[in-house]
């Protein structure tokens, strides 16, 4: 599949995706985008903005995304 960027996925090449869990702010997905890009990927992928507020899960083995 060639996506808009000229970037094939499922080719010979691998297509590197990198990103934040979740963005907190305009500030962090630009810098990340700048770093990601420098690094060599070919897309950016960010979570749902969401507020750094973490909430206390009710079980020590629930799911914890990146944080």
């Amino acid at each position: 599949m060639e996506f808009p960027n000229g970037v094939t996925v499922g080719g010979e090449k691998v297509a590197v995706m990198a990103g934040p869990c979740a963005i907190e702010n305009r500030e962090q997905i630009f810098e990340t985008a700048a770093r990601v890009k420098a690094a060599g990927a070919s897309f950016l992928r960010g979570g749902a903005f969401k507020r750094a507020v973490r909430r206390m899960r009710s079980r020590d083995w629930a799911f914890r995304a990146c944080n």
